[in-house]
């Protein structure tokens, strides 16, 4: 049985600018994260509507007839409604997925419904001064020891690899390949059975 995971999607407050570059950071941040295959023709016409309405917006100022003013409001429901089929992409994804669901919602720039809070508060990663290394810092609720692990391909499990186990919410990573896009992850190296791995990092190694 999937697990019920509730994606959250709240756009329809906002005013036609704010709902322009809220889509567009959503359907930039889709095409941009692993997690998802890309080009998906769901946020493909997202982006199309988000476009229409932009062009609607901008010949209603020009023109500010009821006729054009009708064609506003009919690109803004066309919008939203290929959104709500992109968050219902973006539900199934993390329904099938239910370790990775709440980065899943994050990497689309949705939220979950009933969150109950991610055990990482911050989790960076960043690149340093030297070239092929990578600092890593959390700040984990209810972690003592730290278990980072590194991947190239973060949707298959059995990729993850250990990297090391700390008392300290800091890690330095050498001996990368620039160029190469890594991916991090930490959980909770002192409890096995309560080990949950639920954010990943990844960036583009200097």
């Amino acid at each position: 049985m999937l697990k019920v995971i509730i994606a959250v999607l709240k756009l329809a407050g906002l005013t036609l600018s704010l709902l322009g570059q809220r889509v567009k950071f959503i359907v930039e941040s889709i095409n941009g994260s692993a997690y998802f295959v890309t080009p998906n023709p769901l946020v493909d016409a997202a982006d199309k509507a988000r476009g229409a309405l932009a062009d609607a917006i901008t010949n209603c100022a020009l023109s500010p007839t009821k006729e054009n003013k009708k064609i506003v409001k009919d690109c803004r429901k066309a919008l939203l409604a290929a959104m709500e089929l992109v968050r219902q992409f973006v539900q199934g994804v993390a329904r099938l997925n239910p370790v990775f669901a709440e980065n899943i919602a994050d990497a689309a720039g949705l939220t979950l419904k009933n969150n109950p809070g991610k055990k990482v508060q911050v989790f960076a990663v960043m690149n340093t001064a030297v070239s092929g290394t990578v600092s890593l810092l959390a700040v984990v609720f209810k972690i003592d020891i730290y278990n980072w692990q590194m991947t190239l391909t973060p949707l298959v499990d059995a990729s993850w690899v250990p990297i090391g186990i700390t008392a300290k919410a800091q890690l330095m990573v050498s001996g990368l390949i620039s160029g190469q896009r890594y991916y991090f992850r930490v959980g909770n190296g002192g409890d096995p059975a309560k080990e949950v791995f639920k954010t990943v990092g990844n960036t583009v190694v200097l």
